[in-house]
């Protein structure tokens, strides 16, 4: 018997980022999870994405099926890189909970200074073992 690839992937972090159309604008898919075991792939491959120099740029997170704050932080840092050089950025398909959460820490961002302290202080775990011992009660 020959095991599903995908939901094997799943179990371990699955993530997909694709960008679908160049020129001008930019249009990335992000399908999967963003969370503290892909957030550094996710910040990496959409900063490597916006290399090549788009005037626009499309995230759609339809397909993002769970983002937790690590992956929040992951997509502030790569809206930031493509925005510096005056590219704009939109990100549609965000489920209700997500947009509430990139629009309070981006907007705690703004106004707190560059970094923010409160996703500066979230640092993902090392090891399953750590991640687990930080979910048990004292």
């Amino acid at each position: 018997m020959v095991a599903n690839p995908v939901s094997e992937c799943r179990t371990a972090g699955w993530l997909s980022v694709s960008p679908v159309s160049a020129g001008p604008c930019l249009v990335v898919v992000v399908a999967g999870e963003a969370d503290w075991v892909t957030a550094d792939r996710l910040r990496d491959e959409l900063v490597a994405a916006f290399g090549y120099g788009p005037q626009s740029v499309v995230l759609d997170l339809a397909e993002l099926e769970f983002c937790d704050v690590h992956g929040v932080r992951a997509l502030l840092q790569a809206v930031d890189v493509a925005e510096r050089p005056g590219v704009t950025v939109t990100l549609r398909g965000m489920s209700l909970q997500l947009s509430w959460l990139y629009s309070t820490f981006r907007t705690y961002r703004s106004t707190g200074g560059q970094q923010s302290r409160l996703l500066a202080s979230v640092s993902a775990p090392h090891s399953w073992s750590e991640a687990v011992g930080r979910m048990s009660p004292a």
